[in-house]
């Protein structure tokens, strides 16, 4: 009779907490905030593929917050890791792209470098006549 109450109230113990909630992901919330204003400011808008990337994350952002109002927080944090994740890529994607540019623009450079300095030098004509 005692393990009957005792089994009981372990799993009396056991469901209520499974149906606990989990601690809000406030952490995350800030580290996945961060990650997309990061990507904001390299410029992820103006360069095509990271900003599908910083969209998605916005969005995601945006129903994590929602599931987090909804105390669904352990579906909230999953949200959240794909929308670091997405933040991250569009702040590389970014990264990448400007760094393309500035290595173009520095060959560029050194071309018209070299084609200056594999010039001849003229002499200047005089204009006296002898």
């Amino acid at each position: 009779m005692k393990l009957i109450y005792v089994s009981g109230a372990l799993c009396g113990a056991l469901i209520s907490t499974g149906c606990a909630s989990a601690p809000t992901p406030t952490d995350q919330l800030a580290r996945t905030e961060a990650a997309l204003r990061a990507a904001e400011v390299v410029g992820a808008k103006d360069v095509a593929q990271a900003e599908l990337h910083h969209k998605l994350a916005q969005e995601q952002l945006d129903q994590a917050r929602k599931l987090i109002q909804q105390d669904e927080n352990e579906r909230a944090r999953s949200v959240l890791e794909r929308s670091k994740a997405d933040a991250e890529l569009a702040l590389a994607l970014t990264r990448q792209e400007k760094a393309e540019e500035a290595s173009k623009s520095a060959e560029a450079a050194l071309e018209q470098a070299q084609r200056a300095a594999s010039r001849p030098a003229t002499e200047p004509q005089s204009t006296a006549s002898k």
